[in-house]
């Protein structure tokens, strides 16, 4: 098992209109290397809370194996509201690649995993393909692969009636007053024949987020001919990958196996 060195608080993004900067965790093996696979990874909170390091079991296993992780902050929904927070999570993979050299990675294997919410902005940077850049970035965020776990894909759904408090504060509004942002905030509307190869898990007894909305989001890269792959862990609650007690070794290592045949 390789040692993992860690890069803490790592300035990736500095938005003119916030007095202070964005910052991520680098986890890397301490041997160093070069063009190794990388993967930007966005930690759950319903979008108004939480911060990197939720998801740092699954970054030191998968820096064990070689891979670099990216482990991005990005905008809460109770300071900026959407695209604000997938914009910094474009940011993030843009940082991962502008700076491939000095962290040895190789800029086409670029991955995005999260969980919950940030499962959610992993398939949405995945799906859109650069289109939450600015138009003068000098890279683009497309990636290679991408691996949700446990998120809400489809919000084209929703109502004056369904929505619910946290979807309003993350969009702005209801869907009776900003019906375009649920459609652009799904990740579902963004797939096409760019869309990377996604794993797409989720535990069948997850009580918050149900999974039929990953087997929809599977349903739905297969139909447009996309390589995807559905993960249903049998009894996993919400928190697998997070909670130690809830399917996490299985998590991870099913994530890491997608990696290492997808990068």
């Amino acid at each position: 098992m390789a040692d993992v060195t860690v890069h803490r608080d790592v300035v990736f993004h500095r938005p003119p209109d916030r007095e202070s900067p964005l910052e991520l965790d680098v986890y890397e093996p301490a041997d160093g290397g070069a063009d190794r696979p990388a993967v930007v990874a966005y930690h759950g909170g319903a979008w108004i809370e939480g911060e990197k390091g939720q998801l740092e079991a699954l970054e030191r296993a998968l820096a064990e194996r070689g891979y670099v992780c990216f482990d991005a902050n990005y905008r809460l929904s109770g300071e900026a509201t959407f695209p604000t927070p997938v914009e910094d999570a474009a940011a993030a993979v843009r940082y991962a690649e502008e700076h491939a050299e000095e962290y040895g990675i190789d800029p086409d294997r670029v991955a995005t995993t999260g969980h919950s919410a940030g499962a959610h902005l992993a398939a949405l940077v995945a799906a859109a393909g650069g289109g939450f850049d600015p138009a003068d970035a000098a890279v683009s965020s497309t990636v290679a692969a991408a691996a949700p776990i446990s998120g809400v894909y489809d919000l084209r759904d929703r109502t004056s009636e369904t929505a619910n408090d946290i979807e309003r504060q993350f969009l702005g509004g209801g869907p009776d007053e900003v019906p375009e942002r649920y459609e652009r905030v799904s990740p579902a509307a963004h797939v096409d024949e760019s869309t990377p190869p996604t794993l797409v898990l989720h535990g069948d007894d997850d009580d918050l987020l149900p999974a039929d909305g990953a087997r929809e989001y599977a349903r739905t890269l297969a139909a447009a001919g996309r390589r995807v792959e559905l993960g249903i862990l049998p009894g996993g609650g919400h928190g697998i990958v997070v909670d130690p007690e809830d399917w996490q070794a299985r998590g991870i290592e099913t994530v890491a196996d997608f990696l290492d045949r997808r990068l």
